[in-house]
């Protein structure tokens, strides 16, 4: 497995294929990698580079956890350029805001600065049932499946 066929710039920077490498170890190997590097050091495509290979031959998943929208569009904007990756599937969960399903909350409100306050509302006064229903029940895959065709939840 050689992760530098995932690698689409022509040139490295200074330390990413060291870091290429040091992450592909650590997956190899099980083992838990903190990586720390200012912005524009490459840490996205140099963990994409090293972690596409196991997707590949393992058949497996890759979660990519990103704080902010822009991040989510880093990542993918790097993916676009990798275009040698077999059966590549991306999932994206965005804001909170974006995967409620509860029909109560309007889509306007939703895209404001209200949805937060209101969602912590209806938790506070138990009038949210999805979230009631949360701890006590357990969603079958079947019915998580159905969840896609809800508007609210974008991939």
């Amino acid at each position: 497995m050689d992760p530098l066929r995932y690698f689409p710039y022509k040139r490295f920077r200074e330390g990413q294929k060291e870091l290429i490498f040091k992450i592909f170890k650590a997956i190899k190997d099980s083992k838990i990698l903190f990586v720390q590097a200012p912005s524009g050091f490459g840490k996205t495509i140099s963990l994409l580079t090293a972690s596409l290979p196991f997707l590949e031959e393992r058949n497996s998943i890759i979660v990519y956890v990103v704080r902010t929208y822009r991040q989510i569009d880093r990542v993918l904007e790097e993916l676009e350029k990798i275009n040698n990756v077999k059966n590549l599937r991306i999932s994206i969960l965005k804001a909170k805001s974006e995967l409620c399903i509860n029909e109560k909350i309007e889509e306007k409100i939703k895209k404001s600065n209200a949805f937060n306050f209101i969602c912590r509302e209806m938790i506070s006064n138990e009038t949210c049932n999805y979230y009631k229903n949360y701890y006590a029940k357990q969603i079958k895959i079947d019915q998580f499946v159905d969840l896609k065709n809800k508007q609210s939840l974008k991939y």
